[in-house]
């Protein structure tokens, strides 16, 4: 599914902040700047500030929402040896030992849940990017 690529891609803090993405937000950067003095055009400019600015949403992407994502992501129920147990789901509680049936259809709604839930708000995240780079770029097409 869409939204997992997404979430892979964009969910790692390592791919967000590594040397090479700030390396090629840099360059974007030099590269615009550079387009702005050799056209005259600070709309150039302008496009790399809309390029900031999906960047700065894929970081706060990375920050809050990509943590919660893993920690929804774990299944309720899990298979311990030759038993099912189903997690408490309060801090000091303890397990229950269910049934197999009982363990998949619960993990299986859990996970229909959760691909629901983070659907949407990824579907917002590709809105808004497509928003802002067509924003940013659609003034620079002659017709």
């Amino acid at each position: 599914m869409l939204f997992k690529t997404f979430l892979r891609i964009f969910g790692s803090r390592s791919v967000m902040f590594s040397f090479g993405s700030i390396v090629a937000i840099s360059l974007l950067g030099i590269i615009h700047l550079a387009l702005s003095f050799c056209y005259n055009n600070f709309n150039w400019l302008g496009a790399f500030g809309a390029l900031l600015t999906v960047y700065s949403l894929l970081l706060g992407f990375t920050h809050s929402v990509y943590p919660d994502f893993e920690k929804d992501s774990e299944d309720p129920v899990l298979n311990k040896g030759h038993q099912w147990v189903e997690l408490p789901t309060v801090k000091g509680a303890l397990a229950d030992v269910v049934s197999e049936e009982y363990a998949k259809k619960t993990n299986s709604e859990h996970r229909e849940a959760i691909a629901n839930k983070y659907k949407s708000l990824v579907n917002i995240y590709y809105i808004s990017i497509l928003g802002t780079i067509l924003w940013a770029y659609s003034g620079f097409i002659k017709i």
